[in-house]
C-alpha cells in the first residue's frame, strides 16, 4: 500500500506543480514509474486502499497517452470502489470528491452528458447521502469545482441563459465562502465567469468579473489569467460600443508587460477607417483571447 502512495506521490506532484509542461527530466521520472511492476498486474494490489491508488494511477497513466475511453473506465473503476466503501468517504471525503470531478469531467469532455450529470449529482450530495457534516472549506471547494464545470457544462452545449441564471446564484454563494476559500481560487473562479460572460454576451457582467481577477494581481499563481483579462476586458469595452477607452485602456494595461496582442491593438486602431475594419479586427483578436479566457 505505501508503495503505491509512493508512485501516486510522485506523479500527483508533478501534475500539480507542472502540469503538462513538466520539465523532461520530471517526464522520464513518471514514465519509469509507468513500468513499475505494481502497474503491470491488476493482483499485486493487495488491500483495498492500494486498489484505489492502482486504479487512479492507471487512468492517470491513460490520460498521459491519450487514450481516454481506458481512462475513463479506470476512473470508474475507482469511483465506483469508494462508493462501494462508504467508510473510505467518511475517513476522507476529499479522495471521492476529487475523483468524482476528475470522472465528471472526463464525461463532460466526451459529451457523455447524462453520465456527466449523474457523477456531478454523486459528488454534491455526498454530505446527505453518506450522513456527514463537511467544513465549510471542504464545501467551499465542492461549489468552485461544480461551479467550473457547470459552466463547462453550459458553454460546451451554447445554454448560455441557464449557465448565466446559475452563475449568479454560484457567485452569491461563492462569496459566502470567501474567508473558506483561498484568493487563488476565487480569483481563478472570477476569471473563469468573465469569459462565460463574455460568450453569454453579458458584456457589463463579464467587465465587473474581470475586474475583479485585476485586484487578485498579487496572487503568484496563475499570472497568465490576469493578463487574459486585460484582453478579454477590451473585448468587452468594444462590444459595449465604448471605443473611447479602448485606447487608454490599452495604454494603461501595457505597462511593464511585454505583450504583443496589446500592440498589435495599439498599432492597429489608428488606422481604422471604417466600422466594418473595426468589427474585422476585434473578431481577430476575439479569436485569440476568448477561448484562453473560458
Amino acid at each position: 500500500e505505501l508503495d503505491y502512495l509512493k508512485l501516486s506521490f510522485v506523479v500527483g506532484s508533478a501534475q500539480y506543480k507542472y502540469g503538462q509542461l513538466s520539465p523532461e527530466i520530471i517526464k522520464k521520472k513518471i514514465e519509469k514509474t509507468w513500468e513499475s511492476k505494481l502497474l503491470s498486474n491488476r493482483k499485486e494490489a493487495k488491500s483495498l486502499y492500494a486498489l484505489g491508488h492502482y486504479s487512479n494511477l492507471i487512468a492517470l497513466h491513460y490520460q498521459t497517452i491519450n487514450k481516454p475511453r481506458q481512462a475513463i473506465a479506470a476512473m470508474l473503476e475507482y469511483f465506483e470502489l469508494i462508493k462501494k466503501n462508504p467508510f473510505l468517504i467518511q475517513k476522507n471525503p476529499f479522495y471521492f470528491i476529487a475523483s468524482g470531478f476528475n470522472l465528471a469531467a472526463a464525461f463532460l469532455s466526451r459529451g457523455a452528458y447524462d453520465e456527466f450529470a449523474r457523477v456531478l449529482k454523486d459528488v454534491s450530495e455526498f454530505e446527505s447521502v453518506y450522513k456527514l457534516k463537511a467544513n465549510p472549506k471542504l464545501r467551499g471547494i465542492v461549489l468552485e469545482k461544480k461551479t467550473r464545470l457547470k459552466l463547462a457544462y453550459f458553454s460546451k452545449t451554447s445554454k448560455f441563459e441557464e449557465g448565466y441564471a446559475y452563475l449568479m446564484e454560484s457567485e452569491k454563494l461563492m462569496e459566502s465562502f470567501n474567508r473558506e476559500i483561498s484568493a487563488d481560487v476565487m480569483k481563478s473562479f472570477y476569471f473563469l465567469a468573465g469569459g462565460f460572460c463574455l460568450l453569454a454576451k453579458r458584456f457589463r457582467t463579464a467587465v465587473n468579473f474581470l475586474n475583479k481577477v485585476l485586484v487578485y494581481s498579487k496572487s503568484e499563481l496563475f499570472m497568465d489569467e490576469n493578463l487574459i483579462s486585460k484582453y478579454l476586458i477590451l473585448i468587452a469595452h468594444y462590444e459595449l460600443g465604448h471605443r473611447e477607452l479602448l485606447e487608454d485602456l490599452n495604454e494603461l494595461f501595457n505597462s511593464h508587460e511585454s505583450v504583443e496582442p496589446l500592440e498589435f491593438l495599439k498599432n492597429k486602431l489608428g488606422g481604422i477607417k471604417s466600422k466594418t475594419e473595426e468589427k474585422k479586427l476585434f473578431s481577430e483578436f476575439r479569436k485569440l483571447y476568448l477561448k484562453s479566457g473560458n
